[in-house]
């Protein structure tokens, strides 16, 4: 029995059928994969809620909030800007969470574990496209599914945007590239839906014609992927070519996407989260997804110095900033030069993974704003990278060492999947901290609430913004005490820094750690 055959027979790679003698060794692996996933997420399914969570209730709560995203469509005073924001299938699957669930987290949960897990196939099934290996793609899948930066996405209910996205994105990679986009049935009308499903839920789909450009036209073995035939550079340049032009319903999509929002893009100069920065802010979030597709690395204090930095313009404090985080710099380096070696010198197949990694993170790349759950989509290519070098390594150590080297690349790959649960599972717990801190808060708000006068105007300080990375309450507390208080009619204004005099009757509190203490 194969352990892992990175050489298989050349039928269609996608199928799995009685055919194959190993078909339900690979489906039990892939079982075995998903409920090792389950098991990672499952103690925080009735996490409370937190931060962004709240905006996205009272969103569904209010009658008006159909379709919306920020009340973007129901005429508030929202910013022009947030046009470009605007994600009617993002907004549509959570009113219907909603119906089903009302306010019960589990039910929030569970959607987005649900499409993680749907998304862990996926990533497998779209390394089937690039190379002929089941066990690889189990692999890629493995990889995805237990990654530690996964933690953010899918256990933070806001998270779900990402992962929504990235499931139509690689549904639609996996459903165009079966027909190699050469004609016109079935497949490429169901692609060309994905995508625009995918540009309704989060502007991170702008890359999906980029993607969809590198998936290769036939996929090959891992031994085919290792050897460097005369002329291979032209071959691929060729093969892009002609697959340029097979996907021209993606290109003038994409290009009407961008045409549609670009403006609004550029005029959001003051919404730091989503103002292009090309800049030294492209080096940082280079180095950021490198490190995330790799280790588990704390970036959050290193990101307030270097925010703290990078606005102030003082080129002068960059070595103290270096100095200061040894730690993380060294990580950086390590991580960028793996990745360069396996863009330069690694096997085809790795390395057309590895630029479908920097493409997927291309719209944090551009933009000022870094976030765990925005590399999301990234990860898929980069899980998928890891494994085509498993594959190519099962090849290189069977050929070097014989019989026992066929189980070498088998071992290193559990070896990995297991470190990364062990990683994840650690950053679950600062979640569930997060989540214990936010109930905490929330229904220390119903206690305050019941003693304020009717139309009553507070501000409230020091909120936690977040536990180790997890966050709490950075914003959206004006509306969990609108929801969970029942007092709409009660203004909030709430910060993470210290109070400070607000202008006007207003009544002043802040968070001791377990109830509001009045500073009036």
């Amino acid at each position: 029995m194969t352990v892992f055959n990175a050489d298989e027979p050349a039928h269609h790679p996608s199928a799995i059928t009685a055919a194959d003698p190993n078909w339900r060794l690979h489906l039990l692996a892939l079982f075995g994969v998903l409920i090792l996933t389950c098991f990672l997420y499952a103690p925080r399914l009735k996490d409370f809620f937190l931060s962004d969570d709240f905006s996205l209730l009272w969103t569904c709560v209010r009658p008006e909030g159909f379709f919306a995203n920020n009340g973007w469509l129901t005429g508030s005073a929202e910013s022009w800007t947030s046009a470009f924001r605007f994600m009617p299938a993002s907004s549509l699957s959570g009113l219907l969470i909603y119906q089903f669930t009302g306010m019960d987290p589990l039910g929030w949960h569970l959607t987005n574990l649900l499409l993680h897990l749907i998304n862990a196939v996926l990533a497998g099934i779209l390394l089937i496209r690039f190379l002929r290996s089941r066990w690889a793609a189990i692999g890629a899948s493995a990889f995805f599914a237990v990654h530690f930066i996964h933690a953010e996405p899918v256990i933070w209910v806001s998270g779900r945007t990402s992962v929504l996205v990235t499931t139509f994105i690689l549904a639609s990679l996996v459903v165009e590239s079966k027909s190699r986009g050469r004609t016109w049935g079935a497949a490429r009308w169901a692609g060309l839906v994905l995508a625009l499903l995918a540009y309704m839920t989060k502007e991170d789909a702008v890359v999906v014609p980029l993607l969809l450009w590198l998936v290769p036209s036939t996929p090959m073995t891992a031994l085919e992927g290792l050897q460097k035939r005369p002329g291979w550079i032209r071959a691929e340049l060729s093969e892009l070519r002609v697959r340029a032009k097979a996907l021209w319903p993606y290109w003038i999509m994409g290009g009407v996407y961008l045409a549609t929002r670009i403006g609004a893009i550029a005029q959001a100069t003051s919404e730091a989260a989503y103002r292009i920065e090309l800049s030294w802010n492209i080096i940082k979030n280079a180095l950021f997804v490198s490190v995330a597709n790799l280790f588990p690395l704390d970036f959050r204090a290193a990101l307030e110095h270097w925010n703290r930095w990078y606005n102030s313009g003082e080129l002068s404090a960059l070595p103290d900033f270096l100095l200061s985080h040894q730690g993380i710099v060294v990580g950086a380096v390590a991580a960028a030069v793996i990745w360069l070696t396996v863009i330069l010198w690694g096997n085809r197949v790795a390395r057309r993974l590895a630029i479908f990694m920097f493409v997927a993170a291309g719209p944090i790349l551009l933009f000022r704003g870094t976030g765990e759950r925005l590399v999301y989509l990234s990860s898929a290519g980069g899980a998928a990278a890891i494994a085509a070098i498993f594959a190519g390594w099962h090849v290189t150590f069977r050929e070097t060492l014989g019989r026992a080297g066929r189980y070498v690349a088998a071992a290193l790959a559990v070896l990995l999947v297991i470190l990364n649960a062990g990683w994840l599972r650690q950053r679950a717990t600062n979640w569930e901290t997060a989540a214990q801190v936010s109930q905490t808060i929330t229904d220390a708000a119903r206690t305050l609430a019941k003693d304020l006068p009717r139309d009553a105007r507070i501000q409230v300080s020091d909120l936690p913004d977040n536990v180790d990375g997890a966050w709490v309450f950075r914003t959206s507390f004006q509306y969990a005490f609108v929801i969970y208080a029942d007092r709409p009619d009660v203004t909030v204004i709430s910060t993470t820094a210290a109070s400070t005099l607000t202008a006007g009757e207003v009544l002043r509190f802040r968070w001791d750690g377990a109830t509001f203490v009045s500073v009036d």
